[in-house]
């Protein structure tokens, strides 16, 4: 568990200093919604501030949403890592990248997959980096 928090408090707390808490992101990159319903409702609800008309519209509400998130996570001393997965090579995943990058703990926590075998190395290096090592004799 990340938060010690309600509603589930059993995750450590934040200044445990036996507890290393990693949050491990999964992204198409892409911060878009689509017409659904889902946890704000529908689009003309506007119960994210928009004034757009379109979801398309929404995308810097919710970019900077994200960037606001992940310092506050970073801030309460979790350590993310970010696999962005198939989001080929454009100008615009550039900037997603770009992004995706400010958002993990370091531009190193960012790992971008294009394939099954990249996304399972990206995993490998980050259980390998969380995973303590212990030498004993």
């Amino acid at each position: 568990m990340l938060s010690p928090g309600e509603p589930f408090a059993q995750g450590a707390a934040y200044s445990a200093l036996d507890t290393r808490k990693v949050l491990v992101l999964l992204t198409d990159g892409q911060n878009d919604m689509k017409v659904e319903a889902n946890g704000f409702g529908m689009f003309y609800d506007k119960r994210m501030g928009q004034t757009g008309k379109s979801w398309i519209a929404m995308t810097p509400l919710v970019d900077s949403r994200m960037d606001l998130l992940c310092k506050n996570i970073k801030a309460s001393g979790v350590a993310i890592y970010i696999i962005s997965y198939a989001l080929g090579n454009t100008a615009e995943t550039a900037k997603q990248k770009a992004r995706m990058d400010k958002c993990a703990s370091s531009p190193d926590n960012h790992f971008d997959a294009e394939n099954p075998a990249e996304l399972r190395r990206a995993l490998v290096n980050i259980v390998r980096s969380v995973t303590p090592i212990t030498l004993e004799r």
